[in-house]
């Protein structure tokens, strides 16, 4: 029985090794065409779709030869295509030698009028109508995308289009974005886009918005020039993503920026919270961030400032009120997640006005009015103490005001008032003299 399984298995064996030697044929004969092809690239007697053809399977060292060659040939005084154009940014991507590139500005110059026109390239598995200059945003070049932005004739928005998918277009910025969101790319292309009219997609400037914040300052400045065309690209639309993506650090360097408008309402499309128009400083409440807090009221953000500010009256909540809000659903403050620090920072404001009543005519309340029996009990103790140390303030200020008019019945304590002292000084000296 063994010696019958060895036979089989020998008989095995011999098969694969008649399929391996025909694969090895095979091989054989491609790797012969291969040279066969190049040796016709090399007479010139191929056509770019061909090229293309070979380039997919040849090594990377055939490949640059092969570029070379076919860069060389146009330059020499054949008509300049955007096809040829691509093959030489391909070449020097690859390289990155000065002579390849200084071949690149050659056919740039040669095929002047051939930079606008687009053809299709595959690419991230759909096929996209692109121009030489779309084509190095693929390539992932800035010096690239430089180049072809400041040479003559070069339409800067035009637009790359999907023929499979008429929602899938843009221009150079919109496709650099929707890419690997490549930091020296972009700001190679905002530092060239000199009219500013390349940022004009929602979503690109979500995008951009978010890349910021993990960027370097300099790229931040870049985006600052767009902001008369929109609105969300100025410091206070920065600092909102900074404080969402709670990057404390680029949130430090933007805020100087953005002092001057500190106590102006955020961009509803960057509001995190319910209501829509808030102020920086609800939303660092709302995001329970007690150091941007401390930094805000630094800068100067007015602590009595009120959500949905419609005509300069107050309509909502102060910082104050939503903080104390916040604190009062069960569950949601708790010992780890509790507004107790925050609200100590507010109340230690030095313009703070607990006076403030907000509301409709017929139901003004003040922030401690908010309060109620499911505040959480530390915040319920702060915000109560803090209310009776104000109201004592204004009765003292009262009385000096009145003493200060010469009214002796106003500013003279009434007679339960001074018993009531007198009972509690009683108290105090007892409790001081106890063992």
């Amino acid at each position: 029985k063994d010696s019958e399984e060895l036979i089989k298995d020998s008989e095995e064996l011999i098969k694969e090794s008649e399929e391996l030697n025909k694969d090895s044929e095979e091989l054989i004969k491609e790797s012969e065409e291969l040279e066969n092809l190049i040796q016709e690239f090399k007479k010139q007697i191929i056509s770019v779709d061909l090229i293309k053809c070979i380039l997919s399977r040849l090594s990377l060292s055939e490949k640059i030869e092969v570029d070379r060659a076919m860069s060389c040939r146009f330059v020499a005084g054949e008509k300049v295509s955007v096809k040829s154009i691509e093959v030489a940014m391909i070449l020097w991507s690859v390289t990155q030698e000065d002579e390849d590139f200084e071949r690149v500005k050659k056919m740039i110059v040669e095929g002047k009028m051939e930079l606008n026109e687009r053809y299709p390239v595959k690419a991230h598995g759909k096929t996209l109508n692109l121009s030489p200059l779309h084509t190095a945003v693929y390539l992932q070049s800035p010096q690239l995308v430089e180049l072809l932005m400041t040479s003559d004739g070069v339409d800067v928005g035009l637009e790359f289009k999907n023929p499979e998918d008429s929602g899938d277009f843009g221009n150079v910025l919109d496709l650099a974005v929707s890419l690997e969101m490549n930091q020296d790319l972009i700001q190679s292309i905002l530092e060239n886009d000199e009219d500013r009219k390349l940022v004009n997609n929602n979503e690109t400037i979500k995008n951009l918005l978010c890349l910021s914040v993990s960027s370097k300052v300099e790229f931040v400045e870049l985006l600052f020039g767009y902001e008369a065309a929109h609105p969300v690209l100025n410091p206070l639309g920065f600092l909102v993503v900074a404080l969402k993506l709670d990057n404390l650090d680029m949130f430090t360097k933007i805020l100087p920026r953005a002092k001057p408008r500190l106590n102006t309402i955020a961009l509803p499309c960057c509001c995190c919270c319910s209501t829509p128009r808030v102020t920086l400083l609800h939303l660092a409440i709302c995001m329970k961030n007690l150091k941007v807090v401390k930094l805000l009221l630094q800068a100067g953000s007015d602590v009595n400032s009120s959500e949905d500010l419609s005509e300069g009256q107050l309509g909502g909540s102060t910082p104050l009120m939503q903080a104390i809000v916040s604190a009062r659903h069960r569950g949601y403050c708790s010992k780890e997640n509790c507004q107790d620090r925050i609200i100590s920072e507010l109340l230690s404001a030095e313009n703070i006005d607990l006076d403030i009543q907000v509301g409709e005519k017929t139901s003004k309340m003040t922030a401690l009015d908010l309060v109620r029996h499911d505040t959480c009990p530390g915040v319920k103790k702060m915000v109560e103490q803090a209310y009776a140390r104000h109201n004592l303030r204004k009765k003292l200020m009262k009385r000096k005001e009145d003493q200060a008019k010469g009214d002796p019945a106003k500013s003279a304590p009434a007679k339960g008032d001074q018993d009531k002292g007198l009972a509690k000084s009683a108290q105090a000296k007892a409790t001081h003299t106890s063992p």
